[in-house]
């Protein structure tokens, strides 16, 4: 029964993850192209913006609601700071604009593919469910639109799901380094955006599934 499977292993697993990623970013290249752009975009564009040009994470941008925000203009407290500051460093190096925004999602939704496959491939111990996970998501309707968004949601997502990833794959031969790499990317995703709430808790429930007994103090 294992002769079909065996006619399956994969000859690159890398050169398979390649070919799904360039079909993810044709297709979100496609979304970014045409989509217009809206308030939420703009609105989380702004304190990177004013970071990097006037050094301060103000939102100025909703000046009319200074009454309800006071000192909105200079700080922005109603959204965790991570997304505004690799923005910042991201238009620091690429320039400011709409694409650039885009960009930077669409990367963190590769990172979000990326990790899926990885998860996938370590918990069923299969190279080929992995990639079909790879595949749908890299293709799926909603994760392409939220990827050439301006928005912070993919971030959260891929970061969230790199701790998964990085705990399965790290928890057998380094325990240790497996509990410190996934809790500071789940740190990483809720200083992203409040959702990163749902990664720790998936994290969580994959360190009492596999390594209850393993939990130590010191962990």
């Amino acid at each position: 029964m294992n002769k079909p499977f065996d006619r399956l292993r994969a000859p690159s697993p890398v050169l398979h993850v390649a070919l799904i990623s360039l079909i993810y970013a044709v297709v979100v290249a496609a979304t970014i192209a045409e989509k217009q752009p809206w308030f939420d975009e703009g609105g989380y564009a702004n304190p990177a913006y004013n970071l990097l040009n006037h050094g301060r994470l103000g939102m100025p941008i909703l000046f009319s609601q200074r009454e309800a925000w006071p000192g909105m203009d200079y700080y922005t407290f109603h959204m965790p700071p991570l997304w505004f500051l690799f923005q910042a460093a991201w238009y620091g190096v690429f320039d400011f604009g709409v694409f650039q925004m885009r960009a930077l999602s669409a990367a963190f939704g590769l990172l979000l593919v990326v990790s899926l496959y990885l998860f996938t491939r370590r918990v069923t111990a299969n190279h080929w469910v992995g990639l079909l996970v790879a595949v749908i998501v890299a293709t799926d309707y909603n994760i392409t639109r939220w990827a050439g968004d301006g928005r912070m949601d993919m971030m959260c997502a891929a970061l969230g799901f790199a701790a998964a990833a990085a705990y399965v794959n790290l928890r057998e031969r380094r325990f240790r380094l497996a509990i410190f790499v996934s809790q500071a990317l789940v740190v990483a995703s809720g200083l992203t955006h409040p959702a990163g709430i749902l990664h720790l808790i998936g994290v969580l429930a994959l360190v009492l599934y596999f390594d209850r007994r393993r939990i130590r103090l010191r962990h």
